[in-house]
């Protein structure tokens, strides 16, 4: 079995960042750590841990099996996220429709599965594409629907995906159910990048609404943007309600049929653009369920599929 190479670095590799950050005589990495991806995988080489400082946090980067994956633990051996690499095709053809007509003319940097960290049953995808410059950080589900998009951090960064809101701090629970009482938890990561400095980001839905918070590291909230999911806050957008599913168009249908099986209608809106008094239809939006998921889906006025958003 190879030795385990522990190179204490603030930050090394995160996600595909292809800068180091070294500081001298940081905490020793606990053996519960170690052990946490030693005891789960077998012969894991490559093997790299990063304090991270914050939240007593480690972030571990490490291959096995030919796999290259990345994971966050917390200092008493838990295994809290894991990801696994993957070729940049095995994104979902839902979420490859969301990057290409959200994102037009981006390129995806890398793809990676989200793990169940027990289980190892898949529960996403996590990918970064870049676009005019700058990158972005977007979290799909299984069936690629968007779940939260965000801005590459300027410098070097790990995340760690929060699933479950009493993880979170009081001070942020406090400040979301002020801010959107009636609002559901729906994602949330910390991000800590090469300088330790902490960001929170949360996002709610209620409606049709997802609220999306930022938070400092002492939990003072930075700013909150609300996004209509129905794409009605634009000036001069406006919409008119498809009472029955069979209003719209085929495509539509049958597309849903494919890739949203067992999907139920809610509600169905087609989006029109008033310019100098002028009105022209922009495209669809279907709300649909699929189990107890449900899902904002784009369409155009040709009944192409753009991109579906978790809600």
């Amino acid at each position: 079995m190879k030795p385990y190479h522990l190179l204490l670095f603030v930050a090394l590799l995160g996600w595909g960042c292809d800068k180091t950050s070294e500081t001298p005589a940081l905490p020793a990495i606990p053996d519960t750590v170690v052990q946490s991806i030693a005891g789960k995988f077998n012969q894991p080489t490559d093997f790299t841990i990063t304090n991270l400082q914050t939240e007593g946090l480690y972030a571990a980067d490490f291959q096995a099996q030919n796999n290259h994956y990345q994971a966050i633990i917390s200092e008493n051996g838990t295994l809290l996220s894991l990801e696994k690499e993957l070729p940049l095709a095995a994104m979902p053809i839902n979420g490859v429709h969301f990057i290409t007509h959200q994102y037009p003319n981006s390129n995806m940097v890398f793809l990676y599965a989200d793990l169940d960290p027990v289980s190892n049953a898949p529960l996403g995808y996590f990918t970064k594409i870049t676009r005019a410059g700058k990158g972005y950080l977007l979290s799909l589900d299984t069936l690629g629907g968007r779940i939260s998009v965000e801005e590459e951090p300027d410098t070097v960064w790990w995340r760690y995906p929060v699933r479950n809101v009493d993880y979170l701090q009081q001070n942020i629970r406090t400040e979301i159910n002020a801010a959107q009482p009636l609002g559901t938890f729906l994602s949330a990561a910390l991000l800590v990048d090469a300088n330790q400095q902490v960001r929170w980001r949360v996002t709610t839905v209620h409606d049709s609404f997802l609220s999306h918070f930022e938070f400092d590291a002492a939990s003072n909230l930075v700013q909150n943007k609300l996004e209509d999911l129905f794409g009605l806050d634009v000036p001069g957008v406006t919409a008119a309600d498809l009472l029955l599913q069979n209003a719209l168009p085929i495509e539509c249908q049958n597309y849903l049929d494919v890739y949203f099986q067992g999907w139920e209608f809610q509600r169905g809106i087609i989006r029109y653009e008033t310019i100098n008094g002028v009105s022209n239809a922009l495209g669809f939006v279907v709300k649909i369920n699929v189990g107890q998921v449900v899902y904002y889906t784009h369409f155009d006025t040709d009944g192409i599929f753009t991109g579906a958003t978790r809600g």
